[in-house]
């Protein structure tokens, strides 16, 4: 199970996708269309890439001077994809970006990253076969998304001394701290018998005390 994906990857760090110094690209392709909420590029049969729902689509035209992201809401067939402008998680509706013509696109995917990082969480809480039972999950999935953030920066930065790197570090350690503080503060409601209500706590609340 992943906590988050690449959808609220986006929503704290879109540079992570603009810019993709991580260059985690899933698929690349020219000469695609959109139209309103679908997305098409007739040479990609989108089934058979590793495209899923909630990740991110880059597009641009650099002649036009038009560069955006979308989100993938599903996979369709004859090389097309519903997309969406990013939206808020309580929204259903499809958000329509507009339409174009002769784009370039790149899907950037920070997938695997999530699965790690996933994986930790629900094992250090004792949650890997019970993650379905939790029934307050959003700080569970900010902590994921700030661990992952923390990590892709951390790993493309090189030195101490590069300016880009200096600012890759300072993202990663940002990152780790709003990681820290909300790891430090969870309090988890598990439904243990499957009737909607909450039958055990897990929580990690705890104070750091310091000797001045």
């Amino acid at each position: 199970m992943r906590l988050c994906s690449d959808k609220d990857i986006f929503k704290w760090e879109p540079a992570l996708f603009t810019a993709a110094p991580a260059e985690r690209f899933v698929l690349r392709g020219t000469q695609a269309q959109l139209s309103s909420t679908t997305f098409t590029d007739t040479e990609t049969d989108f089934l058979l890439t590793a495209v899923a729902p909630a990740s991110i689509l880059r597009l641009w035209n650099t002649l036009a001077q038009v560069e955006f992201c979308c989100e993938v809401v599903s996979l369709g067939e004859s090389g097309e994809l519903v997309v969406s402008a990013i939206r808020p998680d309580d929204i259903t509706q499809l958000w329509s970006p507009g339409n174009y013509s002769n784009l370039d696109y790149a899907v950037v995917s920070y997938a695997s990253i999530i699965e790690e990082v996933s994986y930790y969480l629900l094992s250090k809480f004792g949650l890997l076969e019970s993650a379905d039972n939790i029934l307050n999950d959003r700080q569970l999935k900010l902590c994921c998304v700030f661990a992952v953030i923390s990590a892709c920066y951390a790993s493309v930065a090189l030195s101490d001394t590069d300016s880009e790197d200096t600012l890759y570090w300072a993202k990663s350690n940002y990152y780790r701290k709003r990681f820290e503080e909300h790891r430090s503060s969870l309090e988890l409601l598990i439904d243990i018998d499957g009737d909607g209500n909450a039958d055990d706590i897990i929580t990690t609340n705890s104070i750091a005390l310091e000797r001045n």
